[in-house]
Order: C-alpha cells, then structure tokens, then sequence
C-alpha cells in the first residue's frame, strides 16, 4: 500500500517502494475535481474532497472521496447514510 509524505507545497513522496515516485496532489484533485461535472453528467463517479472525512451521504454507489489533510480516499459503497463511506487505505 502507497502511503504519502510531504516534500512541499502540493508534492508529495510515495512510499510504495515498487514505485516510488514524486507527485503533485493538488494538481491531481484540481484535474479531478474540474472534471468531475462532465464526469457526472456522463453517469461516471463524482469524485469531492475535504479536509476531513466525509460526513455527507454518498450520492451515488462509486462516488470517490478524498481527504486531503489525512490522505485518506473512500469510495461509497451504499447510499443510506455518510457510513457507506468505504476508506480504502
């Protein structure tokens, strides 16, 4: 499993020794994020982000989630309630 240490602004260090590599978050969620409308219009998960877990209820079964300050990703498994927040790592 990938975990992710900071090396500055918006980077970070993947310590997945299999493949270690610098990337930059915030440049991924932003590209996810803005992308995210047209995705769901097209029947694709709604990928949203935070700064803490989510607490909302999924809209749909495979939206995406991102905690960006504990690094967390969920995906929803259910639609009934904010415990069908599924973390992945």
């Amino acid at each position: 499993m990938a975990t992710f240490l900071p090396l500055g602004t918006g980077f970070y260090q993947a310590t997945n020794p299999r493949n270690p590599k610098d990337i930059n978050i915030t440049t991924l969620l932003a590209s996810a994020v803005s992308d995210a409308t047209a995705a769901a219009a097209a029947g694709s998960p709604t990928i949203s982000s935070g700064i803490v877990a989510p607490a909302s209820t999924p809209s749909k079964v495979g939206d995406i989630y991102v905690d960006t300050v504990a690094k967390k990703l969920y995906f929803a498994s259910g639609i009934a309630s904010a415990a069908d927040w599924t973390i992945t790592n």
